[in-house]
This record gives C-alpha cells, sequence and structure tokens, in this order.
C-alpha cells in the first residue's frame, strides 16, 4: 500500500527493495514506491528470484550485472553486501 492506494508491481519489474526503517522503498524501472512495511515481513512472502543481501537491501537476481565480494549490480546500481549476508548470497549466487 503507498500513499494509502494498493499498487500491484510485477515482479519482474523490481530491481531492488531498500528498508527505511518501519518503510520499505520498491525501486521499478521507471518509479519508486514507498510503503510502510517491514523489509523482514515482506522477504518472507517473496519469490526466489529475490534475495537480501544486506539488512537494508533486497535484490531482484534476474536483474544481476556483477558480482564481487562485497558487491552486486543490479541494473546499473551498486549495492553493498552486508557482512553477516556475505555466505548466504556466495552459496545462493553459485550458478551466476
Amino acid at each position: 500500500m503507498s500513499n494509502r492506494k494498493v499498487t500491484k508491481i510485477p515482479y519482474d519489474e523490481i530491481v531492488y527493495i531498500e528498508s527505511l526503517s518501519d518503510y520499505i522503498k520498491v525501486i521499478t524501472e521507471n518509479n519508486q514506491i514507498r510503503s510502510k512495511e517491514k523489509i523482514s515481513n515482506l522477504a518472507s512472502r517473496l519469490p526466489e528470484i529475490f534475495l537480501r543481501i544486506h539488512r537494508s537491501f533486497i535484490i531482484n537476481t534476474d536483474r544481476l550485472k556483477n558480482i564481487s565480494s562485497d558487491e552486486v549490480t543490479v541494473d546499473d546500481i551498486t549495492l553493498t553486501i552486508g557482512r553477516s549476508y556475505r555466505k548466504t548470497v556466495k552459496d545462493s549466487l553459485k550458478k551466476f
């Protein structure tokens, strides 16, 4: 829910999701949508193409361009991999 409206966002349009405390910001190809939701609650409801890489970020792995030991690039945006998420990210993205 954003601005007291429910907005349907196709999964393939989502680039990444950012946590802003009790809110999230969903970054899509053409838009940014804020919603009152905790990222941990949302993470459990997303399909497997989404991967939590940091306490503040969930990425759409279908949009992954590059990965290093401490950063990922989705579309043209580089995000830091949280220290406590590095092993999980590495294991999850072995196929990349």
